[in-house]
């Protein structure tokens, strides 16, 4: 079924009506919303809505003023019934099945004021209405900064009733597809505005009917907001499911007795790795059989364990006392928890929830996640070309056909010798020998772990490293679609992971655990990712420290650019692999290795939960193998060599620097690529030159349009100019990397809210009041503190911010809910002393963020990498002493107060409220790095 909703003004126009027309005439909806049309219905002839197959359910009750909700029904939908209006909603019943589905349209007034008394009739709603709910419409809201894009920072008092709403309804947010915002103001650069304001809501009971929900933007035109598809079904793609290990299986006693027994009397002839392919191929039906037996249907267990309790109690009240059904009601008390575990345990498995503790009794919020995670990872359409596509046959279809055409060499790679130019030979006898050592049953059985399966296991990975042969499809792996953005719904915004089998993956993870200390050796440091030892903080501090320097003054300007590489993983073509491999000296037994994991892989998508296609691969390394990061990064060292080259050479000229510090010509976080160089027309040919070889020679290709130029002030006259000689549009700062907001000068709150509301709404869409309150601790201080903690270490963020995430974090913890105020029978300072004071061990952001700041001080300090070396050049006298001097710096200043604190105070305050008094002779007299040294090894930081 469908819904289309479109807040469209000027109904009355021809050119509007013949937009919805071929709206209707596309999707074929079964109910259509239109809010603020600005006319009268009776301004459009009935034959309109006749010719479009549309039936008048009702309009919204304004008084003396124009309806702007209009409610529609196709033919298809039998009777349905407005059941109440108000100015701002109109709620309609209708039956599938024979239970009553809710629909609540609205069109919410611009005033925050004017919407409390909507959200007081929703919370009405939602109370009285128990079936499936689907709310949908232009709230003229938003749940915080991160749905808005230009203009000034959202009215918190607007978001905190909005998202209070929310909350207090147990509401789910559909996932939009397509467009990131709806609505936009429609005016220039300098002004422009674009906010998320019509979106789709539902309840739990609508997911358990409709598993299958999703709301798309259709393409805006003839107004200011994009139409919203809503689709819903009970269907789910019918295939063959893969077979799924269950954890809950190593808890039962019999477990490991079944596997050992079955695997024992398995009679395999043939090699090594085909016997242990063929006993895990024999062992399934026999799992699958025993799970049927012993566990059967977990939810029935617990019905009859339940049932058999009850019965049992009801004699005992209505026979008397014995001890016969004392001991039947202890029994049946221990079936009852046994069978409650299962379930629990079942479904923390299908809700991937991996932080709460065992034996909490978190049923239903599990239950409610795995819904909520169903609706949200099932790709219901997608847009092929210019059309949303909802049909799954041809969904299907055109999955299987792009990842096959992906992982598909097209020919057009050439070997130009750059790979030979650049990469030295770097890899000695000693490494090599030890890459190619035969595995110890010890290295394999620490990858392992099962005993039982142990010897078979060994005996197939020694059997690779002493022939280099891998069994044909032993190296076959499913494929998963994880969305890259929330609103994916083109196919080439899903990455694919690949999730291969056990027994495989054993022989590369051997591999690569040899080849990452020689690879952390060979690499430059510019590169910052999956290498031991490299900071991914360090590759953002050296990001925002260069952009706030492109503002100096130089010949052409500085510039910093973004490459974004297209498939990067993919299109890694295999001939320059090897090339590569050989270049750094790797020996040609290794490199075989290699060439023979990557063409024995065999690819098949799911989709839906079910597997299609079955294809194989001649290009690209995939994403989940442990051995594919390194082997990326070692190809990808051809460009970052290729680029320090060139500034070597003069062929680029590096950004100007105060006093002489060096800046770094480049930094590389896989595919994220940032480039700091002059703006001159002759570097910039130049790098794009490299960048084309590059990719001729490795099949990696620049996406111009995804890649940003960020421009300083003297380059800002040279936008035209520029943007003709690379092809690459001006970004506009601040811009998110890695996850965090690169800007230019000193931390403000406009910068940071984005990432607070985001934290907010993960935390809203936790379900809180389904969990206990040690669970609600255990996940504040697993997930929200890692969420932090990424920014945490480079930036001193606004105290106001960081109040505001504390208070939704302790709204939480107390209440389940984000934005509900209650009574704290316990300070929130108590509550931030750890497990053994009395305290609930949550951790104190405030005076977290001062301690990731410290530790990254001592980082640079103490450490020997392109980060410190720029730090201590760039804010460091040679005593040590930090400078009086200094322009923009987005980090310095609001690390600088700590560190002046730490070198001209004898006493300083650690988070918990005590004072440490240091000798004054030692500290006054002692530089920087003494002092932080003895903070450091009193375990302060």
């Amino acid at each position: 079924m469908k819904i289309i909703f479109w807040n469209i003004r000027g109904l009355a126009n021809a050119p509007t009506r013949t937009a919805l027309r071929s709206l209707i005439s596309k999707h074929s909806p079964d109910f259509l919303c239109l809010s603020e049309p600005m006319t009268s219905l009776t301004h459009i002839p009935d034959s309109f809505w006749r010719s479009i197959g549309m039936q008048l359910v009702g309009v919204n009750d304004r008084g003396q003023l124009f309806p702007n909700i209009w409610v529609f029904h196709s033919t298809n939908i039998s009777s349905p019934t407005m059941i109440s209006s108000s100015s701002q909603h109109m709620f309609v019943q209708f039956s599938v099945g024979g239970i009553a589905h809710g629909l609540i349209f609205v069109y919410v007034a611009t005033i925050s004021v004017a919407r409390r008394p909507l959200w007081s009739a929703i919370e009405q709603i939602k109370t009285s209405f128990s079936g499936p709910l689907l709310l949908v419409g232009d709230f003229n809201a938003i749940l915080g900064a991160h749905e808005k894009t230009g203009g000034r920072l959202p009215t918190r008092v607007s978001c905190d009733d909005f998202q209070h709403m929310v909350d207090v309804c147990h509401l789910t947010q559909i996932d939009l597809k397509g467009s990131p915002f709806t609505w936009t103001n429609g005016q220039g650069v300098g002004s422009h505005i674009e906010m998320l304001l019509d979106r789709c809501f539902c309840s739990i009971p609508w997911l358990d009917y409709w598993p299958m929900t999703s709301c798309s933007t259709l393409v805006r035109h003839s107004s200011d907001h994009n139409p919203l598809l809503i689709s819903f079904t009970k269907y789910i793609a019918q295939g063959p499911i893969p077979f799924r290990f269950q954890k809950l299986w190593l808890g039962h006693l019999d477990f490991l007795k079944i596997v050992q027994v079955a695997w024992q009397s398995f009679e395999v002839c043939g090699c090594p790795m085909f016997i242990l392919q063929k006993k895990l191929k024999l062992l399934k039906p026999i799992l699958k059989e025993w799970n049927v037996n012993v566990f059967g249907n977990v939810h029935t267990v617990v019905d009859s364990a339940r049932a058999a309790l009850e019965k049992n109690q009801l004699a005992i009240s209505l026979d008397g006392f014995t001890e016969v059904c004392h001991v039947e009601e202890l029994l049946a008390q221990d079936a009852l928890s046994n069978a409650l575990l299962v379930q629990e345990k079942f479904w923390a498995e299908k809700a991937r929830v991996r932080w709460v503790r065992e034996c909490d009794r978190n049923i239903g919020y599990f239950h409610t996640l795995a819904k909520i995670g169903r609706a949200r990872s099932s790709i219901t359409s997608l847009r092929i070309g210019n059309d949303l596509v909802d049909d799954v046959n041809i969904l299907r279809d055109h999955v299987v056909q792009h990842f096959t055409s992906a992982f598909s060499d097209d020919g057009n790679i050439a070997d130009t010798g750059l790979v030979e130019n650049i990469i030295p030979s770097m890899v000695s006898d000693s490494e090599n020998g030890s890459l190619l050592a035969i595995p110890s049953t010890e290295d394999v059985k620490n990858v392992a772990c099962w005993d039982v399966v142990g010897l078979d296991v060994v005996r197939a990975v020694r059997s690779f490293f002493q022939s280099g042969y891998i069994l044909p499809n032993l190296n076959s792996s499913f494929v998963a679609l994880i969305p890259k953005v929330q609103e994916a719904d083109v196919i080439t915004q899903f990455w694919p992971i690949a999730m291969a089998n056990v027994s495989f993956k054993i022989i590369t993870r051997i591999l690569a655990d040899r080849l990452a200390p020689i690879a952390s050796r060979i690499i430059l440091p510019n590169q910052f990712a999956f290498l031991k030892g490299r900071q991914t903080s360090d590759c953002i501090f050296l990001t925002s420290e260069c952009v706030n320097l492109l503002d100096n003054k130089c010949r052409g300007g500085n510039v910093a650019i973004k490459f974004d590489v297209a498939k990067a993983f993919d299109t890694l073509n295999w001939d320059f692999l090897r090339r590569v491999l050989n270049a750094f000296g790797f020996h040609a037994t290794f490199v075989e290795w290699i060439s023979s994991i990557l063409a024995s892989a065999r690819l098949s998508i799911l989709f839906n939960g079910s597997s299609v296609g079955f294809f194989s691969c001649s290009r690209g390394v995939r994403q989940g193998d442990p051995l594919s990061p390194l082997l990326f990064c070692l190809a990808e060292e051809v460009l970052s060599r290729g680029i320090l080259r060139l500034v070597d050479m003069g062929h680029v000229q590096a950004i100007t620097s105060p006093r002489a510090v060096k800046v770094p010509s480049h930094v590389l976080f896989v595919d994220d690529i940032m480039v700091f160089c002059k703006g001159d027309k002759r570097s910039l040919l130049n790098l794009m030159a490299f960048f084309e070889e590059y990719g001729l020679n490795s099949g990696q290709l620049v996406n111009k349009t995804k890649s940003h130029i960020y421009l300083g002030k003297s380059a800002l006259h040279r936008r035209t100019l520029i943007y003709s000689w690379l092809g690459v549009s001006v970004g506009k700062l601040p811009f998110m990397y890695l996850g965090v907001p690169i800007f230019v000068g000193r931390p403000k709150r406009i910068y940071f809210q984005v990432l607070a509301d985001r934290i907010r709404n993960v935390m809203s869409n936790w379900r809180g009041h389904s969990l206990s309150m040690a669970g609600r601790v255990t996940l504040v201080n697993s997930v929200v503190v890692s969420m932090l903690s990424h920014s945490f270490t480079i930036y001193a963020w606004p105290r106001t911010v960081l109040q505001q995430v504390r208070n939704w974090m302790r709204n939480f913890i107390w209440t389940g809910n984000v934005s509900s105020r209650a009574y704290y029978p316990v300070s929130w300072k108590k509550c931030c002393a750890p497990l053994k004071e009395g305290g609930l061990g949550v951790r104190n952001i405030m005076a977290l963020n001062k301690a990731f700041l410290l530790k990254k001080f001592w980082d640079f300090l103490t450490k020997s990498t392109p980060a410190a070396a720029f730090f201590s050049a760039r804010f460091l006298q040679h005593s040590g002493q930090p400078c009086s001097y200094y322009k923009k710096s987005s980090i310095w200043l609001g690390m600088r107060p700590l560190f002046m604190d730490i070198f001209y105070n004898s006493k300083w305050l650690v988070g918990n409220g005590r004072s440490i008094d240091f000798w004054h002779g030692n500290w006054l007299n002692g530089s920087v790095v003494d002092r932080l040294g003895i903070v450091h090894q009193l375990g302060k930081l």
